[in-house]
């Protein structure tokens, strides 16, 4: 799986997917996209979740069959010296069930962009069991429960890095 920086022509392309009935439950309808899209452009530097945001990124997923899904998130900044990532990821439902999200986890997770990152976050609703079975593929870890916002989030820690070093490591998740 290559990561590729969004074109006009696959934002297009993907909106239809925003036309499934699990996506729309999920992340909502065809706005979703561009609107994750228009937080990635600004690139940073503002306050969310009580956490800087120092840059974004954004990319679709590519394989030999073309575009097979989006993900991106912010990278943050704890306090504590250690960086933290919160993303989001839709695939392709014509591609559900082929492995293909947990490839673009793991493609994300490893993109020489985020190399700096020392821990992922997906948060994902408890009721979506594709979703929670994905990250769990990709090597994330259930992290403390349901939260206030309703999402249980799902953890990846690079090797070496101690949550006890630096505090406490709550991530901010995505948008």
């Amino acid at each position: 799986m290559r990561l590729v920086e969004p074109t006009p022509a696959m934002v297009a392309s993907a909106l239809p997917w925003f036309d499934h009935p699990q996506v729309q439950r999920y992340l909502g309808g065809r706005d979703w996209l561009p609107r994750v899209l228009s937080v990635a452009a600004r690139g940073g530097g503002e306050v969310f979740r009580g956490h800087l945001v120092l840059r974004c990124h954004a990319w679709f997923g590519v394989d030999a069959a073309g575009e097979v899904g989006f993900i991106g998130g912010d990278v943050y900044a704890d306090g504590h010296g250690l960086r933290s990532m919160g993303l989001a990821f839709v695939v392709d439902p014509r591609r559900w069930r082929e492995g293909r999200g947990r490839a673009l986890l793991r493609a994300a997770t490893t993109a020489s962009e985020v190399s700096d990152v020392d821990e992922f976050f997906c948060g994902v609703q408890p009721d979506n069991v594709a979703s929670r079975s994905c990250c769990a593929a990709a090597g994330f870890v259930p992290d403390d429960g349901v939260t206030s916002e309703g999402l249980l989030y799902y953890r990846l820690r690079r090797p070496g890095k101690n949550p006890a070093e630096a505090g406490n490591l709550s991530g901010p998740g995505g948008h």
